[in-house]
């Protein structure tokens, strides 16, 4: 079985067309299970007293027993995962069953352009192999340039120490900085 590529964004525009279009309490009917004021024995558990609540009109459903929760589209899902013949029934299978059961026009869910095609083998040309060749050195005598002006600080930090110290005068200290900074110019 080939896999299937679905598009999120049509996935997810057509749950909302059914969760819009689909009164939970009618799916909920259609499976056998008789509503309670707005209470359902939850089917996703074993439960004698309906713990289960659900709302048309907030769309969703909550077991406060199981903690089960969702919209019309989930509880099909989960209810064919559990008493279908089918355990890994999708979300997407829950979309199109609703679309279906309840003639629901939803736009067509997978995408041709999300299956990726064999990757062509781009040969490389001898201008891209210059141009990253460039753009490294580039980088490296940026980085050389930031080495020596680490150095020369250094140099210049080590005449201040000796002044302060007293191992040289003012203005033998000052020569010396001049004489840095020229250097590297």
């Amino acid at each position: 079985m080939s896999q299937r590529n679905y598009n999120p964004q049509r996935v997810n525009q057509a749950r909302e067309q059914i969760i819009n279009h689909v009164p939970l309490s009618l799916v909920v009917s259609r499976y056998g299970i008789n509503i309670y004021r707005d209470k359902i024995v939850c089917p996703f558990h074993d439960d004698d007293n309906p713990s289960c609540f659900v709302s048309d009109e907030l769309k969703t459903y909550h077991c406060f027993g199981c903690h089960a929760k969702g919209t019309v589209v989930e509880f099909v899902r989960d209810y064919e995962r559990l008493y279908g013949e089918n355990n890994q029934y999708s979300q997407v299978q829950a979309i199109q069953r609703l679309a279906t059961d309840y003639e629901i026009e939803i736009p067509d869910l997978e995408d041709k352009a999300l299956i990726k095609p064999e990757r062509k083998v781009r040969k490389k040309r001898a201008k891209d192999v210059h141009r990253i060749i460039d753009k490294r050195l580039g980088q490296y005598e940026q980085q050389a340039r930031g080495v020596q002006d680490i150095q020369k600080r250094l140099r210049i930090y080590t005449i201040l120490d000796q002044y302060y110290i007293g191992k040289i005068q003012g203005e033998e200290a000052i020569k010396e900085i001049r004489g840095e900074l020229i250097k590297d110019e």
